[in-house]
């Protein structure tokens, strides 16, 4: 450039990073646009024929045969669970109920599931922060988020011979939403597993997309829960070595 009749040389300094995670966020609200339009599409689908059964169900109610009543009233009660599941989950709709307590209430609940049909070759470590505040948060949200992070996790390990499952929480001082929130806590899911497959890995929370024989739908969920939080699910992952991050802002009010 030139200023004043001198010539001077111009440097501009970059840091490579922040332009890398820009680009990463901008792919991760893409996959989030198309993963909704896929949901919403999927849930139509489940929702179409549920109404069918309810129709039936409500058909065996008006039969004199007591046994019928009964079992319309089982059908009837579990159509309209999944309907709700279906409306909360995949559509976004009918919003949680945020809760105030501790993260670490969740963590310990869904463990206590998970050792109930896990191997018991599979050792499960627990890296907990005792100083972590509680904060508003949909239980049953954040429950589904790490039943199926773990349960991948134990689906990575299962065919090693000494496979580890370590869960830590901490206080997230360089996090994601520094732009979003003042604080945020992580929960990291670590095991020692084959990993994830570096051709699926730019995709991993698109539905459909899965390293194993299922329908891939549980990141996709994951994330759009998490999402729902403000928060976010980063990951990193090489055989050996996979860490699942699930940041999630610190929520004082009950109102998200």
């Amino acid at each position: 450039m030139q200023l004043e009749e001198h010539t001077y040389l111009l440097i501009e300094w970059q840091n490579s990073s922040l332009s890398k995670k820009h680009q990463q966020e901008q792919e991760l609200l893409r996959q989030q646009q198309i993963q909704q339009q896929l949901l919403k599409n999927l849930a139509h689908e489940i929702k179409t024929p549920l109404s069918g059964i309810a129709g039936a169900s409500q058909l065996l109610t008006m039969s004199d045969n007591s046994e019928f009543k009964d079992l319309s009233h089982i059908v009837n009660k579990e159509v309209e669970r999944l309907t709700q599941l279906v409306d909360r989950m995949l559509l976004g709709q009918k919003k949680a109920s945020h809760v105030l307590m501790n993260i670490h209430e969740i963590v310990e609940d869904v463990l206590n599931f998970i050792k109930l049909k896990a191997s018991h070759k599979i050792e499960f470590k627990r890296d907990y922060d005792p100083s972590l505040p509680d904060f508003y948060f949909a239980p049953e949200q954040i429950y589904q988020v790490l039943l199926n992070l773990i349960q991948n996790a134990l689906d990575a390990s299962e065919s090693i011979d000494s496979p580890i499952i370590q869960l830590k929480t901490r206080m997230a001082k360089e996090h994601p939403l520094a732009n979003e929130a003042a604080q945020a806590i992580v929960i990291s899911i670590n095991d020692n597993g084959l990993g994830i497959p570096k051709e699926i890995q730019p995709n991993i929370f698109f539905p459909m997309i899965s390293g194993k024989n299922s329908s891939g739908l549980g990141l996709g969920i994951a994330q759009s829960l998490i999402r729902q939080h403000l928060g976010l699910i980063e990951f990193d992952s090489q055989p050996g070595n996979t860490n699942f991050h699930c940041y999630l802002p610190i929520n004082l009010n009950s109102e998200q």
